[in-house]
């Protein structure tokens, strides 16, 4: 009882602390243990209103209008379960464990969150249930999306899921989505709608039942499966609950508790944000990579515009031919993009010659009192904040730490970040002068940590004369014996580094280097020397 008590207590914690006024920084306690449900969707929830249709939405609100929702009272457990039973439609809704404490942390929330999640539910809705209605799936499934990633598309998990449908890679790959460190599909409305529609159809095939679909979607079926043998082979939910992977098996109170929340939006005196649609962009095909600096100098859109239009784009810029991904603009603006085209691309060789300027300056090492090997050294690479440098930093690194350098990789937040490196938010932004919690991918951060702790993966990689992607034999020594080392590849993931080396398995790789799905080119991961 007594961890049970101490649990609540922190996941409680938690999820206030994520919710303090802009002016006070929340802290994520680290730990091994996974987020509970309410913190994961408490970061989605913040990131959604930060997005470009929120905050635009919001701007064009009549002045003075109050948030709905305060202060909702929920009925008795018999009223709230007969009002289940009503909303389910094809699934078998009760008060299942969690469902009631989820459908509270829905109403408690921000009010100004719990708009926005209904109006961007509101605003996808017509896109989400042509692909419902295609594959014959109950309507219900339309509020899913709540459940999983509060509704938005750029929603990243500290397990790896993605997108709107909040797929894993492997799903997303096997259903034809393009998932790789330059664009991520699961991140497109349209396609990952599709692909989610098509899994969740064949996984009620398998299973027969759409809890026991709902389940194995959001579990995995391997999970599912194990949790029926553990349970005496029994299917209905509440005996599978108590067996299935804490990490996820409360996404289906959750769905329960959107959907209630959603459906009884009039009565509880909810309503969503009229969310500005930018449906029917303009596609321009492009022939080379362009950054979205350059298309927002010529064309005089906001950059934070073109990054909500083209949310697949991981990266500032979007691909070229070689990667299936077309530019967007707001309607309109195509034949304007057309006749100012060669001005966009003068610009953007502009910012090329620039961005190789930067790499001939020599960086100067800092001071630190770090100890071990060539691995702990700091990663290469500067603060990439500009105008930063002109202003002091009064923060004063604690006793007993050494500064390392992080790159950032897509899909990290703040969050994650101070996690996995054992400190706070508050630590973070105060070290790298950040005025919020909006970092970019292949920006650098300093982090303080306990000397001697510095996590391996910061450091860089040894720098072995091999050729680029090709499998590298090290040397045999104390130091490096039974392992090779290998260059990732544009285009590579842990399956396919894996097929290359007979007996070893994506689980090996990441265990063996520490890290997870995620790839970038010219990382160099250690290959375990397996015998035959």
């Amino acid at each position: 009882m007594q961890g049970l008590l101490k649990s609540v207590m922190i996941n409680g914690l938690l999820a206030v602390a994520m919710w303090l006024p802009l002016g006070v920084q929340a802290q994520i306690v680290p730990g091994n243990d996974p987020l509970p449900v309410e913190t994961q969707l408490t970061m989605h929830l913040r990131d959604l209103e930060q997005s470009w249709e929120v905050m635009q939405s919001r701007a064009v609100q009549p002045q003075g209008a109050a948030p709905s929702g305060s202060n909702i009272r929920l009925p008795d457990d018999e009223t709230f379960g007969k009002q289940l039973t009503g909303i389910q439609g094809s699934f078998k809704f009760a008060l299942y464990p969690r469902v009631r404490e989820l459908t509270r942390f829905f109403l408690d929330r921000s009010p100004e969150a719990l708009e926005a999640v209904l109006g961007m539910a509101l605003h996808y809705q017509p896109v989400i249930d042509r692909s419902l209605t295609q594959y014959r799936l109950p309507q219900n499934l339309h509020y899913l999306p709540i459940a999983l990633s509060a509704m938005n598309v750029c929603a990243v998990s500290e397990h790896g899921t993605a997108g709107l449908w909040q797929l894993n890679f492997h799903v997303a790959i096997r259903y034809g989505l393009h998932c790789s460190e330059i664009v991520d599909e699961r991140r497109d409305l349209h396609r990952s709608t599709h692909a989610a529609a098509a899994y969740l159809s064949d996984l009620h095939k398998q299973q027969g039942d759409w809890m026991l679909a709902l389940t194995a979607f959001v579990n995995g079926p391997a999970a599912l499966n194990r949790a029926k043998q553990r349970s005496g082979g029994n299917t209905d939910f509440a005996s599978l609950y108590p067996h299935l992977p804490t990490a996820a098996r409360d996404y289906v109170p959750a769905f329960i508790a959107a959907c209630y929340v959603a459906q009884f939006a009039k009565e509880l005196g909810v309503q969503g944000l009229p969310v500005q649609r930018y449906t029917n962009p303009d596609r321009i095909q492009l022939q080379q990579p362009l950054a979205f600096k350059a298309v927002s100098k010529v064309l005089r859109i906001p950059e934070e515009q073109l990054r909500g239009l083209n949310p697949v784009c991981r990266m500032a810029y979007i691909p070229g031919l070689n990667v299936p991904v077309q530019l967007c603009l707001p309607a309109g603006y195509g034949a304007k993009f057309t006749e100012l085209r060669d001005s966009i691309y003068t610009v953007q060789a502009a910012l090329d010659k620039a961005k190789e300027a930067e790499k001939t300056v020599v960086q100067q090492p800092e001071a630190e009192e770090a100890a071990g090997s060539e691995d702990d050294d700091p990663a290469e690479g500067g603060a990439t904040k500009p105008g930063d440098e002109d202003k002091p930093n009064t923060f004063t690194p604690p006793p007993g730490t050494v500064p390392v350098r992080y790159t950032i990789l897509p899909g990290d937040n703040l969050g994650k970040i101070a996690q996995d490196h054992g400190v706070t938010v508050s630590h973070l932004m105060a070290a790298n002068q950040l005025k919020n919690n909006n970092i970019r991918a292949g920006d650098t951060l300093v982090i303080h940590v306990a000397k001697g702790k510095a996590p391996v993966k910061l450091g860089p990689a040894p720098k072995l004369p091999s050729p680029e992607g090709r499998p590298v034999k090290s040397t045999v020594s104390p130091t490096n014996a039974g392992f090779v080392w290998y260059t990732v590849k544009s285009g590579d993931n842990l399956w396919s580094i894996s097929r290359k080396y007979p007996g070893v398995t994506e689980k090996d790789i990441m265990q063996l280097n520490g890290i997870g799905e995620k790839l970038q080119p010219g990382m160099k991961l250690k290959i375990p020397t397996k015998k035959p």
